[in-house]
């Protein structure tokens, strides 16, 4: 595998509507990564998700023997510090056009695997997703699913949340009470390993094109659905949805929107949860700049905290495209952003004492202007992973990359060396 190890150090002061100075930027080593059996068109890093030493990877246009766009996913783990490649994940029953590796999730010993283009029971295009399980140190594929009332062209599986033995899925494609592209969310609780549709969730008051499900959070009794419609929809600015569990039942608890919504906003395009904070992204605000809105929840309802926008927030970056939440961090991608000849960046923000503020911004060592940095994120509290599926690899274009990034002294890894307890990078080095 090709490893591309390069130390980040990048910091900013900036958090819109806050005066609040930036904590002071942590150093950040990166590695990125590209599949062993990588070609041109494979989008490797579409999709991303990270748990501790264990990573999964779409790459959702690969060809696989004769069937173009099939697609793939990629399971890597962490060694010694450096991110190998430990197997790669194909759909049993996989067809061209199929998009496998469209969406991905990971929790313990569980890894979700969607196919937003694979057909069911005749229906072009409804989706499914696929189960893996760590069996003796191999992941096996154990079952594969879609929605019990789906349909041709529902996409299901476009967004994927998988917090313990539960899972969120959206279909934002779904036809609802003949309202086309309104959009549903499933949930789907395993028992013994085995995942099984318990509920469908639907806006209380969706409308055709609302694609609702367009992105999906979940955590304990806690989940949010996005309804961002159409791409500059002017009679829509989106919303987010808040369900709780109560009772093995979910109910919608709340609609939340930001204090200044437009149309064509966008808002809900992307969203996160950890705790009693969420993120919602708004991609078309002010004209495509995009933003970030942080909501609390205060025990019996959601309310605005902050809007983030990043320092060298421009039109058309459409900030929020993806975006990962865990504590009191989060990093938001803007991959459409021109950063001299790249494109795309991924900002991190920090709350103390309740505000928000850019602490850090990545961007590629070398990049293009198709590269797509940002156009997936993940991030556990320990490491953050950003995929750039448009990145051309030894001159195949759209083959796709992923970097990892932790704390250059927090005793992850140092550019391939431990820190040990306690070390510090430099001293790792120093040793080597």
């Amino acid at each position: 595998m090709l490893l591309l190890c390069l130390l980040v150090v990048v910091g900013a002061a900036y958090s819109n509507s806050s005066e609040a100075a930036a904590p002071a930027p942590l150093e950040w080593i990166s590695e990125t990564v590209v599949a062993d059996d990588g070609a041109g068109d494979d989008r490797f890093g579409n999709a991303i998700a990270v748990d501790g030493d264990t990573a999964v990877i779409g790459a959702f246009d690969a060809k696989i023997g004769d069937n173009y766009y099939q697609g793939a996913a990629y399971v890597l783990i962490r060694q010694n510090g450096s991110w190998t490649q430990a197997q790669k994940l194909v759909a049993s029953d996989g067809a061209g056009m199929a998009n496998f590796g469209s969406a991905v999730a990971i929790s313990g010993d569980t890894i979700l695997v969607s196919a937003t283009g694979a057909n069911v029971d005749g229906h072009s295009l409804q989706g499914a997703v696929y189960v893996f399980h760590d069996i003796d140190g191999t992941w096996t594929e154990t079952q594969h699913f879609s929605s019990s009332d789906g349909g041709s062209g529902d996409s299901f599986g476009n967004a994927i949340a998988l917090d313990g033995s539960t899972a969120l899925i959206g279909a934002k494609g779904a036809t609802v009470d003949g309202n086309t592209l309104q959009g549903k969310a499933y949930i789907f609780a395993s028992s013994e390993g085995v995942f099984s549709e318990t509920q469908i969730l639907q806006a209380d008051d969706g409308a055709g094109n609302d694609l609702f499900g367009q992105s999906v959070a979940l955590e304990g009794t806690t989940a949010i659905v996005g309804a961002p419609t159409f791409t500059y929809n002017f009679q829509h600015a989106g919303w987010a949805y808040v369900f709780t569990n109560s009772g093995g039942i979910w109910t919608q608890a709340q609609k939340i929107v930001p204090d200044d919504s437009a149309l064509g906003d966008q808002f809900g395009y992307a969203v996160g949860l950890s705790g009693d904070t969420a993120l919602a992204s708004a991609t078309g605000n002010q004209f495509a700049h995009g933003a970030a809105y942080v909501f609390k929840n205060d025990g019996s309802s959601w309310t605005q905290q902050q809007k983030l926008a990043p320092s060298d927030s421009a039109s058309g970056d459409e900030f929020g495209n993806t975006l990962a939440i865990s504590g009191t961090t989060a990093v938001v991608a803007a991959e459409r952003i021109m950063i001299g000849e790249h494109q795309g960046a991924a900002y991190v923000f920090a709350a103390t004492d309740g505000t928000w503020a850019q602490t850090d911004e990545f961007t590629e060592d070398a990049g293009t202007s198709l590269d797509f940095f940002g156009g997936s994120v993940a991030f556990d509290g320990a490491t953050v992973a950003i995929g750039t599926p448009g990145a051309t690899i030894d001159g195949h274009q759209f083959q796709g990359s992923a970097s990892f990034y932790a704390h250059g002294d927090n005793g992850i890894f140092c550019a391939g060396f431990e820190a040990g307890d306690g070390g510090s990078c430099a001293a790792a080095r120093a040793q080597h």
